[in-house]
């Protein structure tokens, strides 16, 4: 069963602008600066706007929705902003400070959610985000998504919520010769290949894609127990989330 088109944009539109049209910079700024914050929002409504209206008919409905969305990710961000200075000065919320990505995201998740539902009757989709082009497994949309999320999203929430930042390894610029986020590359190309064996049935060969990449890190991980534990919850959180994200979409049975 596939997911609702207008609901794909609406997570389309959020994904570029959360993850993909905002910086490093911007994001670390706007937890501590209410002008940084108003920025990403603004960003944000442009991006989702821009989005919504490229695939769908200019109604009052699409209209409404637009701008709510805008609205409701600027009102969740304020209160992230305004929970994350309390915690600063008194913090007596710690495990929701550490979890504090993924309850955001789930907010705005929901809030989307909410709209959608709100709005969908009065929504009119543009021909062309319905159409089905020959060979791909699924309609443009739902893969353009689905390779968008395995990549930034989803190595944001492993390094934040699964790995958390507790194991430190050794740094690429401490390394000489070491190519510079080797670790977050190797991730993605490693997701993505996860996903187009997915797409098109070829289970099986999944496993070749681990070997590989265990056999490549297989002298660093016989010499730290610690390295190995971190490949290995890295590894088989990326490769499940692949699968989520694909079987979520409804791209793989």
């Amino acid at each position: 069963m596939r997911i609702d088109l207008t609901f794909l944009l609406l997570l389309l539109g959020h994904v570029l602008g959360d993850f993909y049209l905002q910086s490093k910079a911007l994001a670390q700024q706007k937890e501590d600066s209410a002008k940084a914050l108003l920025r990403h929002s603004l960003l944000y409504a442009l991006t989702l706007g821009a989005v919504l209206f490229a695939g769908l008919r200019f109604t009052q409905g699409s209209a409404l929705l637009a701008a709510s969305a805008g609205l409701a990710h600027f009102l969740i961000d304020l209160l992230k902003f305004g929970f994350l200075k309390g915690q600063k000065k008194k913090a007596r919320f710690p495990r929701l400070v550490r979890h504090s990505f993924l309850l955001d995201q789930l907010l705005h998740l929901a809030s989307l959610g909410a709209l959608w539902a709100l709005f969908w009757q009065e929504i009119i989709l543009r021909p062309f985000v319905t159409i089905e082009i020959a060979h791909l497994p699924a309609l443009p949309i739902e893969l353009a998504l689905c390779f968008l999320l395995v990549l930034e999203p989803v190595g944001l929430l492993i390094a934040r919520e699964v790995l958390g930042g507790s194991v430190q390894l050794p740094q690429a610029e401490d390394v000489p010769g070491a190519i510079q986020n080797a670790g977050k590359t190797i991730g993605y190309l490693e997701r993505v290949i996860v996903v187009l064996l997915l797409l098109y049935g070829q289970y099986s060969a999944i496993a070749f894609v681990l070997t590989a990449k265990s056999v490549a890190r297989f002298k660093e991980i016989e010499q730290s127990r610690i390295t190995a534990e971190y490949y290995l919850i890295g590894t088989l959180s990326s490769v499940a989330a692949a699968f989520g994200v694909a079987f979520l979409l409804g791209l793989c049975g």
